[in-house]
């Protein structure tokens, strides 16, 4: 139970409790990006060298996607050789793509800022 109002900024912790004042942080924020920014550290885990595990998985499955596809159509064309007419249905082309993974994003968006930001 708190009985008396806690100052902003703090934390009472304990029983009885003990006002802990949270100490000002320093707002050199700008050093702690560029030695982030020189380590490749992203607090999202994203870095250069990191795979996207969520794109490769994506790109596994369309590597799959297409060679399912080329094997439907050689079964269909077999088929066709034997006398079956499938449907008329066209499928839409399915083109070669590749998912891009984050880090690759972020690194291309950090480039074109620095770029923007030139004179």
């Amino acid at each position: 139970m708190v009985v008396r109002d806690v100052p902003a900024a703090s934390t009472v912790v304990g029983v009885p409790g003990r006002l802990i004042e949270r100490q000002p942080e320093p707002a050199d924020t700008e050093h702690r990006e560029k030695i982030a920014t020189k380590m490749g550290f992203d607090a999202y885990g994203a870095t250069q060298d990191a795979p996207d595990p969520v794109a490769h998985a994506i790109n596994c499955m369309l590597d799959h996607v297409h060679v399912m596809e080329t094997r439907m159509q050689s079964m269909c064309e077999a088929l066709r050789e034997l006398g079956y007419e499938t449907g008329g249905e066209e499928l839409p082309e399915l083109d070669s793509c590749e998912i891009i993974s984050t880090a690759e994003e972020l690194h291309k968006m950090h480039l074109k800022e620095s770029d923007e930001s030139l004179p």
